[in-house]
C-alpha cells in the first residue's frame, strides 16, 4: 500500500488550523420592539393624543395629518406600528383627508385606555401636563 503525498497547496487553501477555542463576542443588548427612544415615543403619543396620524384605509400606510385635512406618510411609521400591536393605540373615526391630488378616507389613530394609561405615567415622569 501505497502512501497518498499531500499536495502543498492543499494546506495553503484551508489555512492553519488551531486547537485553541476563540471566544466569540456576544452583543451587549438586543434591540426589541420599535429600536427606538423613549423621548420619541412621549412625543408620539402627545401627538395620538392630538388627533395627528392616521392609518390611509387602502394602502395601510401610517400618515401625518394636517389640520386642514391634508396627509403626508409619517416618519414615525414603524413606532406607531408597534404601539397599536402593543395595543396602545387604534383606529378610530375615518375623515377624508387629501394626499396630493386624491381624497383618501384615512382612521384617526387614538389612545387606548392603557395608551392613555401610558401616557399620563410618562407626562409625570417628565412634567407634561396632560
Amino acid at each position: 500500500m501505497t502512501r497518498r503525498r499531500q499536495d502543498p497547496a492543499q494546506e495553503s487553501l484551508f489555512g492553519e488550523q488551531s486547537n485553541e477555542i476563540v471566544p466569540v463576542p456576544k452583543p451587549r443588548g438586543a434591540v426589541t420592539g420599535y429600536g427606538g427612544q423613549p423621548d420619541t415615543v412621549m412625543e408620539v403619543l402627545t401627538e395620538i393624543r392630538d388627533n395627528k396620524y392616521g392609518l390611509v384605509e387602502k394602502t395601510g400606510r401610517v400618515v401625518e395629518v394636517t389640520p386642514d385635512r391634508t396627509c403626508r406618510h409619517s416618519e414615525v411609521e414603524d413606532i406607531i406600528l408597534y404601539l397599536q400591536k402593543q395595543r396602545y393605540v387604534e383606529e378610530g373615526e375615518m375623515i377624508p383627508c387629501r394626499h396630493g391630488a386624491i381624497i383618501k378616507p384615512v382612521n384617526r389613530f387614538k389612545l387606548t385606555k392603557a395608551g392613555r394609561n401610558l401616557y399620563n405615567r410618562w407626562a409625570s415622569l417628565k412634567g407634561v401636563s396632560a
